[in-house]
């Protein structure tokens, strides 16, 4: 069953994954392995106007991929609000983790994103996981 972008949007849906810096090359590359080589090519991607978006590697990245870029609106949490609001749901649950010299953050982040993927969202009355692949994960506790 083919979704529209909204339907696909509509998941709320995160994938995360801590990066050695945030070159446009970086970020680029790690889009590609983790978001486009997994789930498909998305439509559009939004983004804070950071250099690294606004690079002309990451232009030439969305280019060749026929992927429209929108940068969201600088120094204004409403611009994007989704994801700020996300954000202070991963910062509250990883400050209940990381450890006191916060030099575990990027263990921590895989787990942290399982568990917002996997616990039902008040928008949509259900998981981002179900949403995406269509079943709720196998536990062995199940």
């Amino acid at each position: 069953m083919r979704r529209s972008p909204q339907q696909r949007h509509a998941t709320h849906g995160v994938a995360s994954l801590p990066l050695p810096d945030c070159k446009a090359e970086t970020v680029a590359r790690a889009i590609l392995n983790e978001c486009l080589l997994k789930f498909g090519c998305p439509g559009g991607i939004v983004s804070d106007p950071a250099k690294t978006f606004t690079a002309e590697a990451f232009k030439q990245f969305c280019g060749l991929l026929r992927v429209s870029h929108h940068l969201a609106i600088p120094y204004h949490s409403r611009g994007n609000g989704a994801t700020e609001r996300t954000f202070r749901t991963f910062h509250s649950l990883m400050s209940k983790y990381v450890n006191e010299a916060h030099t575990d953050w990027d263990t921590i982040l895989p787990y942290i994103t399982f568990c917002y993927n996997t616990t039902i969202h008040s928008t949509t009355g259900e998981t981002p996981f179900f949403l995406l692949f269509g079943r709720d994960p196998v536990f062995t506790i199940d």
